[in-house]
């Protein structure tokens, strides 16, 4: 009989120490934020948390540099790009049921260019509607949600920023925003040769609507590509930038280009003849990414005049245009004019 009361009191002993120490380290857990995301996953039930997660959301004109942004911001510790969805590039516009894809409108080079797809595919934050909360419920399971930083690419996201706006705002999250922007002439000789004034004038549509709505956003950056990939380290030096911006995060930049200078490797521009006109020669740039491979190549050229035959035409159709946006067909440089909307949101200079 001792012996059994000896024994029976020190497991309730240990019972309750064992319970204490749990309930210890679980309140230890929940006062710390980053493990937040932990528990949540452990117990089924993974959310965007206000405190814990802010939304960054890429977009711009198809071919100006979406891809490259997302995949390089995909390497950085802070941000989570979203991964393994089974559609093209990984965007969120192909894993959701609230909005339609730009394919449904013609796709990358014609979509923005008809005044009725633009009409379907222009939301603002008039077109909000509490049941389109959904689609953060579509995109989380491709989200690291322990990552300060979530990411969602997709190139129409120029011409539905106040509208994305409203449903963080009603989610009660935090959201950025960057723009990327490049020459549309570059574009339409390799992308778009065929349909190249359906693009063109899309182009000028979305920079349209961009500089009427970003004054609306809290939270809005610009990147012009030309400025972007000047040179190695300014690519680097520009995503340091992002972040800094979001994050408040004071990187060290050299040492972080130091670590990574490899996986980048970009040509100098050649000054051809007396034409007064730059050749850059073909770069590569080497991405660990999500296109089914451990490694990515992408390449990328910059402005070339190739399609002759159409320079004077497309000169004549939009240098007026153009030049309000710092682009022009007399030279390849960019110019330092830009609408007052962007100067101040230019992060790429």
């Amino acid at each position: 009989m001792p012996f059994s009361k000896y024994s029976c009191s020190h497991s309730r002993i240990l019972v309750l120490a064992t319970t204490t120490l749990f309930l210890v380290s679980v309140l230890f857990l929940i006062s710390d934020s980053r493990y937040l995301s932990t528990l949540a996953f452990v117990f089924n039930e993974r959310v965007i948390s206000r405190k814990m997660n802010v939304l960054l959301m890429i977009g711009g004109p198809h071919y100006t540099g979406t891809s490259i942004l997302r995949m390089l911001m995909g390497e950085k510790e802070n941000f989570s790009v979203m991964r393994n969805t089974g559609r093209a590039e990984d965007e969120g516009q192909h894993v959701q049921t609230v909005y339609a894809r730009a394919r449904r409108y013609g796709g990358p080079c014609r979509y923005a260019s008809r005044s009725s797809s633009v009409a379907h595919m222009h939301m603002t934050e008039k077109n909000f509607d509490p049941t389109q909360l959904r689609i953060f419920e579509e995109w989380k399971p491709y989200w690291n949600l322990s990552k300060p930083v979530l990411v969602e690419k997709s190139p129409p996201n120029i011409i539905r920023s106040t509208w994305l706006q409203a449903l963080a705002d009603a989610k009660g999250v935090e959201m950025h925003f960057v723009f990327t922007m490049r020459h549309p002439f570059t574009i339409i000789q390799k992308n778009c040769p065929a349909n190249w004034y359906e693009y063109t004038k899309g182009w000028f549509t979305m920079m349209e609507i961009l500089e009427s709505e970003i004054v609306k956003l809290k939270h809005a950056y610009i990147i012009r590509y030309e400025d972007w990939m000047s040179t190695e380290s300014h690519v680097y030096e520009v995503l340091d930038r992002l972040e800094t911006l979001m994050l408040s995060l004071r990187k060290n930049a050299n040492t972080y280009l130091e670590q990574n200078s490899t996986r980048l490797l970009l040509s100098k521009r050649r000054k051809l003849g007396h034409s007064g006109k730059w050749k850059m020669e073909r770069r590569m740039l080497k991405f660990r990414g999500n296109r089914g491979a451990d490694h990515v190549q992408t390449r990328i050229k910059r402005v070339q005049w190739k399609r002759t035959d159409l320079i004077q035409e497309f000169k004549n159709k939009f240098e007026t245009k153009l030049n309000r946006y710092g682009y022009s067909m007399n030279h390849t440089k960019v110019l330092s004019r830009l609408p007052e909307n962007f100067k101040s949101r230019l992060i790429s200079t």
